[in-house]
């Protein structure tokens, strides 16, 4: 395959993934915005760690865990035209997911006010939380089904209509947001509007998506083996969401953990981590992006038995997401006090201040963040979950963890620490990785 066809390749793949992904992330910032505005840090805070505590689990089983064994699965058994197969993978695997959804909200229903005082929450902050995650956690349930079926469509190179999909989640959840948290045209509900609205937008979503892929998708889900419930198929999602499951844990748990360290500096000190993060996740959208596209043609090509196809995949999705990290760091050196100060009323300097220092530092870690997604979405693609998972315990768990604890818990240091610690942390993890992947395909091409 020629160079160029293979940027295109990547590239059309990629840029509804980035769309997509574009429009969830400003959704987040404008809601977020919207929340800062309205309740300030305290809100800030309430809503951060809810969202910490209830998504956290969302992306560790599903967002990640399912969706990177069923796009993986469908993607591979789509490049041997295997439909059959990808069908199975993919009703398999949305049963699968739903059952696993449905556990996670109602634990989260149910023990939202021990699970958030355990992480630090008290008095307002804990009372409108516990009313907050109990709300959420009916429309991640919507989300979690969404973000499987997307998985499905993904798998055989179909990203244009999750981009759809988002567009009606996405307009609806801001509308809805300025509608219900200021009251506009409806009663004024704050904080807990935005709850209601995440909702009613990731409802439509849903049913959206699951119509798409019941009556017109290339691959859809079938009763038949519903019915007829593969075990086979359901070991073999299971062999990969394990160690993938495992893997978004031991990162996402150690930024939830390392959140509580931050909460014990007080508010002010976890709302600014948490605008700093908010305005990252934008910078790691397209390396997100890039990276889902990784996976698909990754699995494409190995379904194919076509390594060299698969390698140079890689390496043009790595060429396009470091080159647009790049473009970030430099935004966050120059700017980043602009960019934080977005999230807070003027009354906040102190939180801008910090927020903005923390930005600045985010500028080390944005291309080695870039490589490291997009190798690790090739080990994804041709079915090796496991070697990022202890890349992944040693970068979250033997250097991010103790660090923190040592320069945030024990010595006190400003939360700016935190984000020195994860510059540190991340370029183990791209070299790491790095070196995984390159010994994978030295022994595949001996």
């Amino acid at each position: 395959m020629k160079k160029n066809n293979i940027f295109e390749q990547v590239l059309n793949v990629s840029i509804p993934v980035i769309s997509e992904m574009t429009l969830y992330t400003f959704m987040s910032v404008f809601d977020l915005m919207m929340i800062g505005n309205y309740g300030g840090n305290k809100a800030l805070s309430a809503v951060g760690l809810s969202n910490s505590v209830i998504y956290t689990s969302c992306n560790i089983f599903v967002s990640v865990g399912f969706s990177v064994s069923v796009t993986s699965l469908v993607a591979r058994s789509v490049g041997s035209r295997d439909y059959n197969k990808a069908e199975q993978y993919a009703t398999c695997g949305f049963f699968l997911s739903d059952l696993v959804a449905l556990i996670i909200c109602l634990i989260m229903f149910k023990f939202a006010r021990t699970i958030l005082y355990t992480a630090g929450a008290r008095k307002e902050i804990l009372q409108v939380g516990i009313k907050f995650i109990k709300i959420t956690c009916i429309a991640v349930f919507f989300k979690m089904n969404t973000e499987i079926i997307n998985s499905v469509l993904r798998g055989y190179g179909n990203t244009k209509t999750p981009f759809i999909i988002s567009i009606v989640i996405s307009s609806l959840k801001i509308a809805l947001d300025f509608m219900l948290i200021f009251g506009y045209g409806f009663k004024e509900y704050g904080i807990i509007g935005a709850a209601i609205a995440s909702v009613l937008s990731q409802s439509i979503g849903f049913l959206g998506a699951f119509s798409y892929i019941i009556l017109k998708s290339k691959i859809r889900f079938r009763i038949k083996h519903m019915i007829l419930f593969n075990i086979n198929r359901a070991k073999e999602i299971l062999a990969l969401f394990v160690p993938a499951a495992i893997e978004e844990g031991l990162y996402s748990v150690s930024k939830l953990v390392t959140g509580f360290m931050i909460m014990t500096g007080g508010s002010i000190a976890f709302a600014s981590d948490e605008i700093a993060n908010t305005v990252e996740s934008i910078a790691l959208v397209p390396s997100m992006a890039f990276g889902v596209a990784t996976t698909a043609i990754v699995g494409m090509r190995f379904g194919e038995r076509n390594y060299k196809k698969a390698r140079n995949s890689v390496k043009a999705c790595n060429l396009c997401a470091l080159a647009i990290s790049l473009i970030f760091s430099i935004i966050f050196i120059f700017m980043p006090n602009v960019l934080v100060s977005l999230f807070v009323n003027k009354g906040e300097k102190q939180v801008v201040f910090i927020s903005g220092l923390c930005l600045a530092i985010a500028a080390i870690e944005q291309p080695f963040i870039a490589i490291s997604t997009i190798y690790e979405a090739g080990l994804d693609g041709m079915g090796d979950t496991k070697s990022p998972c202890f890349v992944t315990l040693i970068s979250s768990w033997f250097i991010r963890v103790p660090l923190i604890y040592y320069f945030i818990c024990k010595l006190k240091y400003p939360v700016t620490y935190v984000w020195w610690i994860t510059a540190f942390q991340w370029i183990i993890d791209c070299i790491l990785i790095y070196l995984v992947f390159k010994n994978r395909f030295r022994k595949l091409s001996s």
